[in-house]
């Protein structure tokens, strides 16, 4: 979970990112050498945020262990992991 939600804040931040930077290029003149590198940029850039993001695909839910009354144990005390039924001490 905290891998999923440090790559969501960090595409977070890049898509602000590429918001930022698209709105200072719309001002730029068409005729500037830099202004196509700079579109190629943030067209990657979008990309690599959109990738990076963990809401593009639904995360799997964490897989529960399969626990056996013997794991249990340790935390019951003196009651049996098997029920109330089986060998029950209090």
């Amino acid at each position: 979970m905290r891998d999923q939600v440090t790559r969501w804040r960090e595409a977070r931040e890049i898509t602000s990112y590429c918001r930022a930077l698209a709105d200072r290029l719309i001002d730029e003149p068409t005729d500037n050498p830099g202004l196509e590198p700079a579109q190629d940029w943030l067209s990657w850039a979008r990309g690599y945020a959109t990738a990076l993001d963990p809401f593009q695909t639904l995360p799997d839910a964490p897989k529960h262990p399969d626990l056996t009354p013997e794991d249990l144990k340790p935390y019951l005390q003196d009651w049996s992991p098997y029920g109330p039924d089986q060998n029950q001490q209090r």
